[in-house]
């Protein structure tokens, strides 16, 4: 515990140095001195004033602390919290504090966590102050400890679930939030705790700030709870119902529906997290979601359906059953957007017509530009072997479908006309996996052209 003002090392560890800095060389003492409010020498003045009056001289520090953390000592730090303990000019020392709080990194490595345990009492850790203080230093691994300790993150649970001040409310989020940066907040113990925030989105839907900071905080806890548990745990997160919940908020904020849309991406890019949510659900929501022109949610919503679509066929079969059309949309993307979301929607068309029937492709090949882009893709993304292959892999299941069918000679207008053999030969250099198997294909294909002819 703390038992006074008075310390036993010097008071100013860097004092040396601002004296080399600010009187060897008087060009320079004009040039940096030019930087600050005050001459640096001047504010170790009042840092010394400080140190003989604390509860007097803290004013004229606060206005120009921000600027002199390098004059900032340890034992100025010892001092402020003990005054905290003494109960003096508790809401200036609070916002004194806050300021350090933001102070670099180089200044808190030489701080000890321990010290701050006036802070966390139940005296002070429910003032709007300190919640922006420990959001601040949350993030600092010495921290996780002092916290558990105290158990901060179940003490601010009170104010969560009672506070009717918004702007606090936010503040106590606000905190949890960056907690879900850091490993602490993945004990089980605080499940339930996110679990009410997820909540705040639906019952403050006409409030931005609340529901979008509730909706970021929720789904920086799932993404940090998949990435420190893993999937077998995910049985433990009573988020489902809440998500499709939201899917039914009217709102046009994109905030809003960006974060949604990176929560289902969460679930879509496992199998076993899909079990977990209805896909016919949020497909409608994915779907109308596209016509909004908006590329970074076009992008999120292209890599969810390419993972639920992915996932077998009766997900394909539910696309394809529906009156949307997906291929006119994504066509309409291909042609509005870059190379990135080009790729994307690339890939969605290439799972999407796995599925399809000799019938529904050759409709597919009459009414699209489809053999055209995977021409282009051909010719200029050879650097991308991934995406090769996959175009490989579906001329492979288009072929094989017509063949299957008796419909191969339906095919030879697309498959055997001089762009598109001009493309795939231009491969042999670089092989892509698939190649061989469908240049032969190809072959049989030209064998049959030469045979009718």
């Amino acid at each position: 515990m703390l038992t006074g003002y008075k310390v036993s090392t010097p008071i100013n560890r860097y004092e040396n140095n601002i004296l080399d800095m600010y009187q060897n060389d008087k060009d320079d003492e004009t040039q940096e001195i030019s930087k600050f409010p005050l001459n640096p020498i001047e504010f170790q003045k009042l840092i010394d004033d400080f140190m003989d009056d604390p509860v007097n001289a803290i004013s004229p520090i606060i206005e120009l602390a921000q600027h002199y953390h390098f004059l900032i000592s340890h034992d100025f730090f010892i001092v402020l919290l003990q005054m905290l303990v003494n109960n003096e000019n508790v809401e200036s020392v609070l916002h004194l504090l806050n300021i350090i709080s933001k102070f670099p990194e180089s200044f808190w490595i030489d701080q000890f966590p321990n010290e701050l345990v006036p802070l966390l009492s139940d005296n002070f850790i429910h003032y709007p102050e300190t919640l922006t203080i420990l959001t601040s230093l949350i993030h600092y691994q010495q921290m996780e400890k002092l916290f558990l300790n105290f158990d901060i993150l179940s003490k601010l649970e009170i104010n969560l679930n009672s506070s009717n001040n918004s702007a606090f409310l936010i503040s106590i989020i606000n905190f949890y939030k960056e907690a879900a940066k850091c490993r602490i907040a993945f004990y089980y113990d605080f499940i339930t705790i996110y679990y009410n925030i997820s909540k705040l989105v639906k019952s403050n839907e006409n409030n931005d700030n609340l529901r979008n900071i509730s909706i970021e905080t929720t789904y920086l806890y799932i993404k940090g709870f998949i990435h420190v548990h893993r999937i077998k745990e995910m049985e433990k997160i009573p988020f489902y119902s809440e998500i499709l919940e939201w899917i039914n908020i009217q709102n046009n904020d994109l905030f809003f529906r960006i974060k949604l849309l990176k929560i289902i991406r969460l679930f879509t890019r496992q199998k076993k997290l899909l079990k977990f949510v209805d896909v016919t659900t949020i497909l409608p929501f994915l779907l109308s979601s596209l016509s909004l022109i908006n590329e970074k949610q076009t992008f999120i919503v292209l890599c969810s359906i390419y993972n639920i679509l992915r996932e077998g066929k009766k997900f394909s079969f539910t696309l394809i059953n529906s009156s949307f059309n997906l291929l006119t949309e994504l066509f309409n993307i291909y042609n509005r957007y870059g190379f990135t979301i080009q790729k994307e929607a690339i890939y969605v068309m290439i799972e999407y017509i796995i599925y399809f029937d000799s019938a529904e492709m050759y409709s597919f090949l009459q009414n699209s530009e489809l053999i055209s882009i995977f021409c282009d893709f051909l010719h200029t993304r050879t650097d991308d072997p991934d995406l090769l292959t996959d175009l490989l892999l579906c001329f492979i299941n288009i072929y094989e479908a017509f063949e299957k069918d008796g419909k191969l000679p339906l095919l030879i207008p697309y498959f055997a006309n001089d762009e598109f053999l001009q493309a795939i030969y231009e491969l042999e250099e670089i092989k892509p996996y698939h190649y061989n198997r469908f240049k032969k294909k190809i072959s049989s294909l030209l064998d049959m052209v030469s045979t009718n002819s």
